[in-house]
């Protein structure tokens, strides 16, 4: 399966981000330190478990739609218990939480994806899992001010969402366009993961060959 690229350029912030290469050279020694965690006998195990392998496809993406779903929905309750609904503002702080708990584990699934990409890839990755920690963070500032009663905590979670919304542009560009997880193939010295069907293993850059 080839990655769909299209005719429309993406935007100008996006491009900027795929062509810094500054950010490999800041993220190459935590991809080396991962590398070299998932190389051993017992990581590979662990990294394959992360990867999907044993689903037949990749995990991240199943787990990413936990977060973004109840995160909206808790913007939805929000808005609607400031409209008189003040019974849902509970609901609205159990969706926080549950979306707090989903986005650790796309976060940790997602550092698995990321540990085997290279170039363009690599660089969009970083960022992605950048914004994705910030909004993560401001989730976790808004459950805590939601439990002492502040009002904030709805404001830091509308934040949250355009940062996980930007974020999830990101994901799309990661697979939809850069094919990261979608076909083994190298472009442009990107890495973009490996073939569905192919053995484990059978395309793996750098300290996990």
């Amino acid at each position: 399966m080839q990655p769909h690229t299209g005719n429309a350029r993406a935007p100008g912030w996006v491009e900027r981000i795929e062509n810094e290469e500054r950010l490999e050279s800041l993220s190459d020694p935590v991809q080396r330190g991962l590398r070299k965690a998932f190389g051993k006998p017992a990581g590979r195990s662990l990294w394959s478990f992360l990867r999907g392998d044993w689903m037949g496809h990749p995990l991240h993406p199943a787990l990413t739609d936990i977060p973004i779903g109840t995160w909206t929905a808790a913007t939805i309750f929000d808005v609607a218990s400031l409209l008189g609904y003040r019974h849902l503002a509970t609901a609205a702080r159990a969706s926080v939480a549950v979306g707090v708990a989903g986005a650790v584990g796309a976060a940790i699934t997602g550092l698995a994806d990321w540990a085997g990409t290279e170039g363009r890839s690599q660089r969009v990755g970083v960022v992605h899992a950048g914004l994705n920690s910030l909004a993560l963070g401001l989730q976790i500032a808004s459950l805590a001010r939601r439990y002492s009663g502040t009002g904030s905590g709805r404001l830091l979670s509308g934040l949250a969402l355009v940062v996980a919304g930007a974020s999830a542009y990101l994901g799309g560009k990661l697979v939809y366009q850069l094919g990261t997880r979608v076909a083994a193939r190298r472009e442009a010295g990107a890495y973009s993961g490996r073939a569905m069907g192919e053995p484990y293993g059978a395309h793996l850059p750098g300290d996990l060959q």
